[in-house]
């Protein structure tokens, strides 16, 4: 009985480590993506201030609001602000990496529907941290996948466009004969 006992408590500590490594490795993928948000953006709006994940220990709201106090990016008018910490907060709470399903795409895809960028005319920080966020996930999708979010693919096209990074290349259209 204490060889069983003494396999049960080794077999649950592999599946404890498995599922602690398992939880870093998805916590250290979002944190890249958040980087490379971080740095698009203030690359886009010339912002000097060197931004690092200890910014953002209190959430993205905040964390922005010091990396980019004064920019643009963070919204124009109250209403822009607004939209901006909302959007932070549904990539917050829906679209971590351990967390992205289509019914996120969906809601992206009707936001989306008679906008250029997600929070009001100009683009803001929102747009390059749910870009980041979205880029592994549209790359694995199928053209017919990507047809049924067509607003959020012609969206995502346009920051890609706007980012002149040679790192972004989700190839979004099929031939020129489709």
């Amino acid at each position: 009985m204490f060889n069983i006992q003494c396999g049960i408590v080794n077999y649950s500590n592999l599946v404890m480590f498995y599922f602690s490594e398992n939880i870093f490795n998805k916590k250290m993928k979002d944190a890249a993506t958040l980087m490379r948000a971080v740095a698009s953006a203030q690359k886009y709006d010339n912002v000097s201030k060197k931004a690092c994940l200890d910014d953002f220990k209190e959430g993205l709201t905040p964390g922005f609001s010091s990396t980019l106090n004064g920019s643009s990016l963070l919204g124009s008018n109250p209403l822009d602000k607004a939209l901006v910490r909302q959007w932070l907060q549904v990539r917050e709470n829906l679209m971590c990496e351990s967390n992205q399903e289509t019914a996120t795409l969906n809601l992206l895809n009707v936001s989306l529907a008679d906008r250029t960028f997600l929070a009001g005319e100009n683009i803001t920080i929102a747009d390059f941290v749910i870009f980041f966020s979205i880029e592994s996930q549209l790359k694995s999708m199928t053209f017919q996948e990507r047809e049924n979010v067509v607003h959020l693919t012609r969206w995502f096209a346009h920051l890609q466009t706007l980012l002149t990074s040679s790192n972004l290349s989700v190839l979004l259209c099929r031939t020129m004969i489709y």
